[in-house]
């Protein structure tokens, strides 16, 4: 939604200034719009301890990410997205 695109645009520009930010996000899909995606840190939690720490640009993001949750996940086209990958889910393919 546009809310959740001007958000993250927002906090973007805090970040820019030099402002820390520690979001909580579900969805991964608009972190790219923070900046870039080489210097956003992924913290995946599991029962409270630290599971995997990933730069939101790393290629392994996709793989931690379908470890921590069970579902696959795949790099998207834009902004370093990441998101469950669907059409595996569909064909039936386990992480």
């Amino acid at each position: 939604p546009k809310e959740q695109i001007v958000l993250y645009q927002r906090l973007g520009e805090l970040w820019a200034r030099g402002h820390g930010l520690l979001l909580v996000p579900h969805d991964l899909r608009g972190l790219g719009l923070l900046g870039d995606p080489e210097k956003i840190r992924i913290v995946g939690l599991s029962s409270g301890k630290i599971a995997f720490e990933e730069k939101l640009a790393s290629p392994a993001l996709p793989t931690r990410l379908a470890e921590l949750y069970g579902v696959p996940h795949v790099r998207g086209t834009t902004l370093g997205e990441v998101h469950i990958d669907w059409d595996a889910i569909e064909r039936g393919r386990p992480t």
